[in-house]
């Protein structure tokens, strides 16, 4: 049998729940399951930089950031040489992108002719 269990909710979170999705973990070693709230909108501000994971599949991707990370010695405190650090390496990675990976746009387009290509000739 189930029980239902009170959960301490404080009245600035509610609204906060209007998106949320909750998860029950499982029991383990405990009569109880735990339960995840977790929000769908969470706004951290903006990101460092993006990875993408088909630049994970190029094999000088790694090689490019370890370069540069071992290259670049920023000078200042630690939180300050870190900040400047990653702004660098994002603008090092957009670079990399734009010389060794072709347009998206191009690549979408000649998959399109292919596809259209494909069913004339199973239509003809």
């Amino acid at each position: 049998m189930m029980k239902m269990v009170p959960i301490l909710i404080t009245t600035c979170i509610p609204s906060s729940l209007t998106d949320s999705s909750q998860f029950n973990l499982e029991r383990n070693y405990s009569d109880h399951c735990p339960i995840i709230l977790k929000p769908k909108i969470i706004d951290w501000g903006p990101k460092p930089f993006k990875v993408f994971d088909g630049w994970l599949k190029i094999k000088d991707y790694q090689q490019v950031v370890k370069d540069y990370w071992s290259a670049y010695q920023p000078m200042g405190w630690g939180g300050f040489a870190l900040k400047n650090k990653l702004k660098n390496l994002k603008h090092r990675l957009k670079r990399w992108s734009k010389e060794n990976s072709t347009d998206i746009y191009t690549q979408i387009k000649h998959l399109q002719q292919n596809m259209n290509e494909l069913e004339n000739s199973m239509s003809s």
